[in-house]
């Protein structure tokens, strides 16, 4: 019966190859092309060739930030091309109803105009109009009533029909 491999010598590897990525991460990277035009990256200076000195950002442990945010607090981008899609999809359906519900206002606006033209037309037609009370009588509009109405349809007009 074989022996279990003890978890204790690879959670030592995990923590130094971790340590040891963080650590040429804080280090200088330098870019150099070889005989053959080949560009090469390291963290090591090659002797022979000129190189160039990629700039590297601070390490996470720099401390805040000039904004006063620590690089912890930033939210970290996801790169997945799944969550990308869906991100992307999700604004498209939020734009679609967006303007499904702007055309929805602009064409119960325009019902709204059509209507309130339509009452000034026959307004101003000069026949004679009648409308019921709150008790359910039917009025005749007079010529004051008429002339009142026709002025807060002008502004309503006015102010709805751009």
């Amino acid at each position: 019966m074989p022996f279990p491999v003890p978890t204790f010598p690879r959670r030592v590897a995990l923590v130094l190859l971790t340590l040891s990525a963080s650590s040429v991460q804080a280090g200088e990277i330098y870019s150099w092309k070889d005989a053959n035009g080949r560009t090469h990256y390291s963290d090591v200076k090659p002797e022979l060739a000129p190189v160039k000195k990629i700039p590297t950002p601070p390490p996470a442990s720099a401390g805040r930030s000039a904004a006063g945010e620590s690089a912890a607090t930033k939210p970290v981008e996801n790169d997945d091309p799944e969550t990308a899609f869906r991100k992307r999809r999700e604004a498209a359906i939020a734009a679609d109803a967006k303007a499904d519900k702007e055309r929805q206002q602009a064409a119960l606006a325009k019902e709204n105009c059509d209507a309130m033209t339509a009452q000034l037309t026959a307004l101003r037609s000069g026949e004679r109009m009648a409308r019921y009370n709150s008790a359910g009588e039917k009025e005749v509009i007079d010529d004051g009533t008429r002339a009142a109405e026709i002025t807060r349809l002008e502004r309503n007009v006015a102010a709805s029909c751009k």
